[in-house]
């Protein structure tokens, strides 16, 4: 069997999908929603966990269940609300903005574990039964799109590397066509 989700494929007896943390849904029933939570994986208050509820408030402010201690997090910064298809997040407004994944949301936007979810300098996974804690790679804004570049020669542009291996070859070929030149020549 696979998630109707993301398609993964399901291990017999799980309850939440291990990819996207989707409810299974038992023999002959139907799934319910997944336990979701927030994990801070940086910034100020790193290692706290939060259980998300029928409506998360997230801010600085004292009367929010999820209450961050950051200052560029705004007292009513943002707000998770449960839905009877998954959760979903949305920005109060806040100064400094909520970005999903990477991207500043202007409304809200559905979330599901593994998502990374970052307000000022917090940044925070959302976590589901059985799915592992997973750092998504960083993106870089340094290379332009479409531009390739090589981690392992310090940064240097793919053209240069691929004209570097073109000029070794061609040295190489000369070589072995000396050699051969040579041999036959005795």
């Amino acid at each position: 069997m696979n998630c109707a989700n993301c398609g993964a494929k399901l291990k017999e007896g799980e309850r939440f999908c291990s990819n996207c943390g989707t409810p299974v849904p038992a023999a002959g029933g139907q799934a319910t929603l997944p336990l979701l939570g927030l994990h801070i994986i940086s910034g100020p208050g790193v290692g706290r966990s939060f259980t998300l509820g029928e409506i998360t408030r997230i801010g600085r402010g004292a009367d929010n269940e999820v209450r961050l201690y950051d200052p560029e997090v705004s007292r009513e910064h943002a707000v998770v609300y449960r839905y009877e298809q998954g959760f979903a997040i949305d920005d109060l407004g806040s100064a400094n903005g909520t970005f999903v994944n990477g991207d500043r949301i202007g409304e809200a936007v559905w979330i599901r574990a593994g998502d990374e979810i970052r307000m000022g300098a917090l940044e925070m996974q959302v976590t589901a039964p059985g799915v592992p804690l997973v750092r998504r790679p960083a993106r870089s804004t340094e290379a332009a799109p479409g531009e390739l570049r090589a981690a392992a020669a310090g940064g240097l542009p793919a053209w240069l590397l691929w004209a570097g291996m073109g000029f070794g070859m061609l040295l190489a070929a000369a070589g072995v066509i000396g050699l051969i030149v040579l041999l036959a020549n005795p």
